[in-house]
């Protein structure tokens, strides 16, 4: 699994991590292909960056521990 992002912001890939926040080399959210197979879906950025959202939750729901005190994550 690769990541990039280029400040240029020429593709639609670095467009969608722009919009999702997803700019950080040492705190990387989704990988090239997983932005790539979104794109295939909805060839629109924004929509696209929607669905990286979606992802991004459903990723993040699943860290989430349950003790005695409560959450934490």
């Amino acid at each position: 699994m690769t990541w990039t992002f280029s400040d240029s912001i020429a593709s639609d890939k670095d467009k969608v991590r722009l919009k999702i926040g997803d700019t950080d080399t040492d705190d990387q959210l989704l990988s090239d292909e997983t932005i790539d197979a979104l794109l295939a879906i909805r060839a629109d950025v924004v929509l696209c960056a929607i669905d990286a959202c979606r992802a991004i939750l459903a990723k993040l729901a699943r860290d989430i521990d349950r003790s005695a005190a409560g959450m934490s994550g």
